[in-house]
């Protein structure tokens, strides 16, 4: 289940946020404390690229944002605060402006409630925006009990107890629930209650934690770990997964108690979404389905959902391919279905099924990505890049720069024949999730030498076709990020 609030970065398509406001998230995790009440513990992460530093009384510059946070349940209030979030100091506002994070601890007995958060910049004349979420908090006397999963970015030991020490443990949560090709393990952290009531005291129990598909609700293989534990009043697990060799999609990390004769006495799941270099992992259930007969999968398919099939396939067709699939638009369900068939036995002559199964997860991740109210995730110039060349090796998002249009740079480290080759996507509109391609350096693909002024257009006006580029402007990255793309 997802549990993120992105406080005027999901929510700018609704709410119509300018790039001066603010960006940022929050997460949280129920824990409960044995023989007291239990607690949510809140994460809220402000980008501080998007905060305005100005001057303290140190002669430093400084994010001041004031965050307002309220559980409520039937309308009674149980838990309200209000409070400032302080960023790190910097020396000019010309570096490089940190993130800031900050950690809350609501106390909160067991039941339904709906959080709400609210956050302004103190240093800005705007007004504050604010979201909120459900959360069930439910930790019973009896049985054996976990806590919410909660995702880590870094952890090291720690003496000296700090405000995101847990366990013997500095940790500093992990607020997105996307997780891209930087990032090289998924680190997270539960708690197990009740385990010495149920099993006595020190006696062992087993945990199992992997990674599951979302999509299929199978566990992969690669990420599978057990480990035995001592019972005791409040059991402390702390892992981390390689997800370096993860393909793109979407899962699930998955934590479960088991007994010594391995009966499951329960377990929690944490959403996320993987984006990396590596296409997404196939679910080949229709080929084993159909025992490998691609004429029987094809013939049983409805009409409606072999046409949106055949359309899927424009990105990687060929231009004369492209000419028939447009034509086969209104043609009846036979023509349809020998041309799917032909297609595929073309493009993959030794297994056109599982070539058809592996291009279709691609089709579903870009689909959830980039598909819009009116238009699938393949009708878009993302969504067709994708399909095409393959997931990018890096992908950069910036939504929030005080001149531009929303923008994303992607970065192919090898395309075909070519090396190092990038496509920014952006986003005139504002309020859709349809980005359109502006400019790429790959071969064929749209080369724009005025993208930089198109991209800048609310704030830069120009009719020249001789001026190529933009005054720098108050946090615009676009030009940085496409020649040194991270």
């Amino acid at each position: 289940m997802k549990r993120y609030i992105y406080l005027l970065g999901l929510l700018v398509a609704t709410l119509g946020v300018q790039a001066q406001n603010l960006q940022s998230a929050l997460n949280y995790c129920t824990f409960n404390r044995p023989g007291s009440k239990p607690f949510v513990e809140t994460y809220l992460m402000v980008n501080g690229e998007t905060a305005k530093f100005a001057k303290n009384a140190n002669g430093k510059y400084q994010g001041n944002v004031e965050v307002v946070l309220t559980a409520t349940r039937n309308d009674t209030v149980f838990y309200a605060d209000k409070y400032t979030l302080l960023s790190p100091e910097i020396a000019d506002t010309l570096t490089a402006k940190p993130n800031f994070i900050d950690k809350h601890n609501l106390p909160l007995p067991n039941g339904k409630y709906t959080l709400e958060i609210s956050i302004a910049d103190l240093n800005r004349v705007a007004p504050a925006f604010a979201g909120n979420i459900p959360i069930m908090v439910n930790y019973p006397d009896t049985g054996v009990t976990m806590s919410d999963i909660m995702p880590v970015d870094t952890f090291v030991k720690s003496s000296t107890p700090t405000p995101l020490t847990k366990s013997g443990y500095e940790m500093v949560p992990y607020v997105s629930g996307y997780y891209p090709e930087s990032v090289k393990d998924l680190n997270f952290y539960t708690e197990i209650y009740g385990t010495e009531k149920k099993f006595g005291a020190n006696e062992k129990f087993v945990v199992y934690s992997f990674i599951e598909s979302a999509d299929t609700k199978k566990p992969l293989d690669t990420h599978f770990k057990t480990k035995v534990y001592t019972s005791q009043e409040v059991v402390p697990v702390l892992s981390s997964f390689d997800i370096t060799k993860l393909p793109s999609g979407n899962y699930y990390v998955v934590v479960d108690i088991r007994d010594k004769n391995n009966f499951v006495l329960g377990g929690k799941k944490l959403y996320f979404q993987r984006s990396s270099g590596i296409a997404p992992i196939a679910d080949l259930s229709a080929i084993n389905t159909f025992a490998n007969n691609f004429d029987a999968y094809i013939a049983q398919l409805k009409t409606d959902t072999l046409r949106d099939f055949v359309r899927s396939l424009r990105p990687i067709a060929t231009p004369k391919e492209r000419i028939f699939i447009d034509q086969l638009k209104k043609s009846d369900s036979t023509a349809m279905r020998t041309y799917f068939k032909t297609f595929w036995t073309n493009h993959n002559t030794a297994d056109p099924f599982k070539g058809w199964a592996e291009y279709l997860a691609m089709v579903k991740v870009v689909n959830r990505e980039f598909g819009t109210s009116i238009r699938r995730g393949y009708q878009t110039d993302r969504g067709r890049v994708f399909l095409q060349y393959g997931p990018p090796n890096n992908r950069t998002a910036s939504l929030h720069e005080p001149s531009a249009y929303p923008y994303e740079i992607w970065h192919y480290y090898r395309l075909d024949n070519q090396n190092n080759r990038r496509f920014v996507f952006y986003l005139p509109d504002l309020v859709t999730n349809d980005y359109t391609l502006l400019h790429s350096d790959a071969n064929g693909e749209i080369n724009d030498p005025q993208w930089q002024l198109k991209l800048h257009k609310r704030d830069t006006q120009s009719n020249s076709f001789d001026i190529n580029s933009v005054n720098p402007t108050y946090g615009g990255r676009a030009n940085d990020l496409f020649n040194t793309p991270r």
